[in-house]
Order: structure tokens, then sequence, then C-alpha cells
């Protein structure tokens, strides 16, 4: 199963400070859940501005320590034994944040990647950019982890529809459209 990855962190440039973390995965299902154990002193005046106001409030039932959150990340993937993540941009950073949770890459729970796939890189594949009027809007506040994850799943929908028009478009133009595979 597919699942739609951001995160929200403050980078102290050798670590990364989980802020927030969001997950859709492919058959809707979402979890969102914001760090108690990050210090908001530390974060940048970029983070203040954009992020810090988004988060939910502290008795919102959202907040949890690293342990609970690693948990129920780990609850909310299951027994998928090949669970395929998704991130957008900067995804080696909400990886590395994630990676973080469970104390590094080699202690990753059995069958999950150690690397994830990156949205931005199959847009520029496609001969697209995020700015592209083609590719779908952001509809909720960007850099809220969980708005973000959400935006990505439609993203990764987006591409899907428009590799196969592609796909479909490079075989009529090569004269391959009509050629079927022939029966026994």
């Amino acid at each position: 199963m597919r699942y739609f990855l951001d995160t929200e962190f403050i980078d102290r440039g050798r670590a990364i400070d989980l802020i927030s973390v969001g997950v859709v995965a492919e058959d809707k299902r979402e979890f969102y859940m914001v760090s108690r154990d990050f210090n908001a002193a530390d974060a940048s005046d970029w983070v203040r501005a954009h992020v810090l106001p988004q988060l939910e409030p502290r008795h919102s039932g959202l907040w949890a320590l690293e342990i609970t959150i690693r948990e129920g990340l780990r609850a909310f993937v299951g027994r998928d034994v090949a669970p395929e993540f998704w991130t957008w941009g900067g995804g080696a950073y909400d990886w590395f944040a994630v990676i973080g949770l469970f104390g590094g890459g080699d202690h990753l729970p059995e069958g999950w990647p150690y690397v994830t796939n990156d949205l931005d890189q199959w847009l520029h594949q496609m001969g697209l950019t995020g700015d592209d009027p083609r590719v779908p809007e952001h509809s909720g506040e960007p850099h809220h982890a969980l708005a973000d994850a959400r935006h990505s799943a439609l993203v990764y929908d987006f591409l899907a529809r428009y590799q196969r028009e592609w796909i479909c478009h490079q075989a009529r133009a090569l004269g391959c459209a009509d050629t079927a595979p022939q029966e026994a």
C-alpha cells in the first residue's frame, strides 16, 4: 500500500527534531500527531512563522511523546509487509525524521524501506514543476503535515493519470498505439 507522508521539523544541522507527522494511506485512512518532545525555542524564525501557528492546541489529544508517535505510526501501517512511502520535495528530511523515531534505519520495522519515493522528482521526470497549472493546487494550509500529506496523495493520483496519458501519446507518436498482443 502507498503512504503519503509529510513532517514538520526543526533542522538543527546535525539533527532533526520532529514537530509533527502526517500520513495519508492509499485506502484514505489518516494519521497525524504532534510531538511533545521538540523545543519551540530551537525553531527558526521561518518555522515559528509558518509551522508552529498551525499546530493544534496541546489539549487536542494529538500531542504525544515520540515513543507514542512511533508506536502509532507502526500500528497505522500495521501488517503491511512492503509499505511504499511517498514524500514531496524535501522527502529526505521527512524520512530522516521518521527514521529517527525508530532509532535509525537499522531499527525500522521489517519490510519498511530505507528511502521514500519522491513526487517532486516524478514531476520533473514528466517535464512538470510543482507550480504547473495542471498539478492540483494545495487545498489546505501549506506546512501542516497532514494537509501536506493529503496534497501529496492528490499529486500522486494526478501523476499516475498524467503518466498513463503521456505513455499513450508517445505510443501513438511512435505508431505503436494500434499494436495489440496476438492471441495464440
